[in-house]
């Protein structure tokens, strides 16, 4: 008896489907494993031709050594095997435990408990559990804060502990909120209070709470003085993004992911979770369906430029962490020439200060995703169009992200002109 895999049946072939688990036994048990690909990457129990495959492939293989250990424990016991194996093998081999709730050490340990108790929980009115919009309001600040913590732990942090967090644990979060996900003021104020609301019901269960997470202050619904807005110019873009002599690999593959978030103008959390199955081409055109994970909304864009397309066509890139992709943009700008002394605001040793210096040391990951919204803009593409690739709900969100016209001063002026000509 072996642990075999295979994949749900459908007509697509161009659609992801679930790799399934399962085993050769009398009644051939089987479960999702959550990990989806498209039926042609999934060939004599292997994920082939995609860039993701070798960690895939070795989470197959992690769950096929599991099994043999279980069947073995089980077989000694005189025990037959179920689904049960199957379900504890996939989730230790993803990393999904079942937590005792003496044992919680991390903060994201008990979260899934107070999950659990929203039923009997008191609402406002003092009466025993929380309206259904209230439980998805939680779910949805719970879920924003477990992308926080994949994000902390791929830049080399450690998760928070709830125990010993402190209050710089709190500000990242809030400044990944700011910076990383652009929630607006209000929004942060609620993503941060549900930390705070979630620490201080474990220290009524009894279980240690560091005091910096129960009594962090939530922050006021104003906004942060922030750096300045840095956009780069069309021959900025051509300078970046023209193949460079002597690149080292980590910057020739950095250089792809640029190329690539201009082209797309996401995110780079978005821009970093690219696969070959996110762009698809028809009759020689290329479009990109996105996950926006800010949004949860699915989008989809045309892939026109010819490097972009080329990058598309020739395997996409290594995924890299954001801590060294803000890095390493700074070294290719600076490789490619992008060197005008500018004058900015931007934050040295955690004040806002104003300097005069080179323009590649003010580049970040946010610069990409600005510079492509922006010369949309300038294009003439309508707004529309523009919010659909942002993500932003409203126009003047927009314009506020790209520090364009926030009063709406230039709009009116616009629509006089316009009105003018029209009632002449």
């Amino acid at each position: 008896m072996e642990l075999l895999f295979k994949q749900r049946t459908g007509d697509s072939k161009n659609t992801e489907k679930s790799i399934i688990a399962y085993f050769n036994g009398k009644n051939k048990p089987q479960i999702s494993t959550k990990i989806k690909v498209k039926p042609s990457n999934f060939l004599n129990q292997k994920v082939v031709k995609i860039y993701d495959k070798h960690r895939i492939n070795a989470l197959l293989d992690r769950m096929r050594l599991l099994f043999k250990e279980e069947q073995l424990e089980y077989k000694r016991k005189g025990l037959p095997l179920d689904k049960a194996v199957l379900t504890r093998v996939v989730n230790e081999a993803l990393g999904i435990t079942e937590v005792k709730e003496g044992e919680i050490k991390l903060y994201t340990e008990y979260v899934p408990l107070y999950m659990k108790r929203l039923d009997k929980m008191k609402n406002n009115s003092g009466e025993i559990g929380l309206t259904k919009q209230t439980q998805k309001t939680y779910k949805s600040n719970i879920n924003c804060y477990n992308r926080y913590e994949k994000w902390r732990v791929e830049n080399g942090y450690s998760p928070m502990s709830l125990q010993y967090g402190t209050i710089e644990d709190m500000e990242a979060y809030q400044d990944y909120l700011e910076d990383e996900m652009e929630y607006s003021a209000d929004t942060i104020n609620k993503r941060i209070g549900m930390v705070v609301a979630v620490s201080r019901h474990a220290k009524k269960r009894k279980h240690k709470v560091s005091e910096d997470i129960t009594e962090y202050d939530v922050p006021s619904k104003q906004p942060r003085k922030r750096e300045d807005i840095v956009f780069l110019s069309n021959e900025e873009v051509e300078l970046i993004t023209t193949p460079i002599e002597d690149l080292p690999d980590y910057l020739l593959n950095t250089q792809r992911i640029v190329i690539l978030q201009i082209a797309t103008g996401q995110r780079i959390s978005d821009t970093m979770n690219y696969t070959s199955s996110t762009f698809t081409e028809n009759e020689g055109e290329i479009t990109g369906r996105i996950r926006q994970q800010k949004t949860n909304r699915e989008i989809s864009i045309p892939i026109v430029g010819e490097r972009a397309v080329g990058i598309v066509k020739t395997g996409l890139f290594r995924a890299i962490s954001h801590q060294k992709y803000n890095d390493y943009i700074k070294e290719l700008g600076k490789r490619a020439g992008i060197n005008t002394i500018t004058k900015s605001k931007m934050v040295v040793d955690k004040r806002l200060k104003e300097v005069e210096t080179e323009k590649y040391k003010l580049i970040t990951s946010h610069t990409f995703r600005r510079t492509a919204l922006s010369l949309c803009f300038l294009a003439g593409i309508p707004e529309y169009h523009i919010l659909n690739i942002s993500g932003h709900s409203r126009v003047n969100m927009l314009y506020r992200y790209l520090g364009r016209d926030e009063g709406g001063e230039q709009r009116t002026k616009e629509l006089r002109e316009m009105m003018l000509k029209a009632f002449e």
